[in-house]
């Protein structure tokens, strides 16, 4: 993401207004494209729909079948994800671009058909009575967002951030085209829709990587090679997955707050409109933290190491440590900071956006509760990502698990103790974690020269 975000930073034309929104704008779409898109498709699509539709239930089918779809693929790929990207960046470190190519065909080949087998035995299993086309369409789609997310850790390395940008909202549109013509066709329709979008996205994010990525060689599995492939990151990249969709799952299969919509799908009334909302609120800072993690972090984090690699004098590895460190807190506080200004944003006008929505009041509480959530959810991540930089990723994978174990306890509990109290299990999960994430941050940036030494 790097890459990325320092050619944005180009456009950030000194002292001028418009060069600093043009960038902060660049930055919050292509780090959230990838799922604003998506949600913001399913809403719209549902939305334009309702009168064409002869059932209405069908948009409730098709909502939940979406976002069952999503959250199943995050999960099942995030096996390979952080992973495979561990794996990329050691690549180019060591200058072997040539490896990169092949070896991504082949984590696509083994995302494909992993993801393809595990659909396959959901659907036998669990879609007893639906029709084979709608299978059909959930196991190629569910297919396609396997590998489209794995494609996307490959598009953060390149600088085609328009390229990136208007083939997911041409991608979207299309869908959004496509299943809108075909509501004729009920909720297959609107599959089919969001089915052929994600073939033109997935095709275009394929010509963009093998034009980034030129090699002489077709596939590899390379990256499957012990001590090149790290067991933490597969752990950690399931389980940061699951911690973040643990508390929408146990509203959904819990009898007091969920219900059956389709096949093995549940949604959950009262918990999936609040936080669906919240989510939303995270595109200002998801624009800080790829210019401020991801470029001010990463510069400086090259020079600290760069000065130890090189031989450099005592004081300018300390030099070096300490502009690490300063970078590393101002990111997490400016994050912070612009987080907190688009909760107090969503805290004043989140009536008027339920009543817009039609959305009843007693959302009202859960809303403003899962924004702070939501809010902490992004500073955690940020302090994650730097563990990740540090090659702290046991430290990282603790506090993931961390995070799904606490998410997963005050969830329940939060069930337990009646409506007043959901929404307060995520978010009470994400400060618990976000503290002890903090204080391990601390702790590893004290001892950094000495880690960074000792271990070679």
């Amino acid at each position: 993401m790097a890459g990325i975000g320092f050619e944005i930073r180009k456009l950030m034309v000194p002292e001028k207004l418009f060069g600093t929104v043009r960038a902060y704008t660049y930055a919050g779409l292509i780090s959230s494209g990838p799922w604003i898109f998506s949600i913001l498709g399913i809403l719209v699509l549902g939305l334009i729909t309702q009168d064409r539709l002869h059932e209405d239930f069908q948009i409730t089918q098709f909502q939940t079948s979406l976002t069952n779809l999503i959250a199943g693929s995050l999960i099942f790929s995030g096996f390979l994800q952080l992973a495979f990207t561990r794996y990329v960046a050691d690549q180019s470190f060591l200058k072997h671009e040539n490896y990169i190519m092949p070896s991504f065909n082949g984590a696509l080949l083994l995302m494909a058909a992993s993801s393809g087998i595990f659909a396959m035995g959901v659907i036998l299993f669990t879609f007893q009575g639906l029709s084979l086309l709608y299978c059909f369409l959930m196991e190629g789609t569910f297919i396609l967002l396997c590998c489209i997310w794995m494609s996307v850790t490959m598009l953060m390395g390149l600088k085609r951030y328009k390229s990136i940008l208007f083939s997911f909202i041409i991608a979207y549109g299309t869908a959004v085209a496509l299943g809108y013509s075909l509501t004729y066709m009920g909720l297959n329709g609107l599959l089919i829709g969001f089915f052929v979008g994600h073939v033109f996205l997935f095709a275009v994010v394929l010509a963009i990587i093998y034009e980034g990525y030129p090699s002489d060689h077709v596939i590899s599995f390379d990256f499957l090679v012990p001590g090149k492939i790290y067991i933490s990151l597969i752990f950690s990249g399931v389980m940061f997955n699951l911690a973040i969709w643990i508390d929408k799952y146990i509203f959904w299969f819990h009898p007091y707050t969920g219900s059956s919509v389709i096949g093995p799908f549940h949604s959950s009334n009262i918990y999936d409109l609040p936080i669906f909302i919240a989510y939303l609120s995270l595109i200002p800072g998801m624009a800080i933290f790829l210019l401020r993690v991801e470029t001010d972090f990463m510069s400086y984090y090259s020079k600290f190491y760069n000065a130890i690699v090189r031989g450099g004098t005592l004081f300018q590895i300390n030099e070096a440590h300490s502009h690490l460190v300063t970078a590393g807190q101002k990111a997490i506080i400016d994050v912070a900071k612009i987080q907190g200004a688009s909760v107090l944003i969503i805290l004043v006008s989140a009536k008027p956006i339920l009543t817009a929505l039609g959305i009843s009041s007693i959302h009202l509480n859960l809303l403003y509760i899962d924004s702070v959530g939501v809010a902490l959810q992004l500073i955690f991540m940020s302090i994650v990502n730097l563990f990740f930089y540090l090659d702290r990723r046991y430290i990282a994978l603790f506090l993931t698990s961390l995070f799904f174990v606490l998410n997963t306890i005050f969830s329940i509990m939060s069930i337990h103790y009646g409506p007043n109290f959901y929404g307060y299990g995520f978010t009470g999960a994400l400060i618990i974690s976000v503290i002890v994430s903090i204080l391990f941050l601390n702790n590893a940036f004290d001892k950094l020269e000495y880690k960074t030494f000792m271990l070679q």
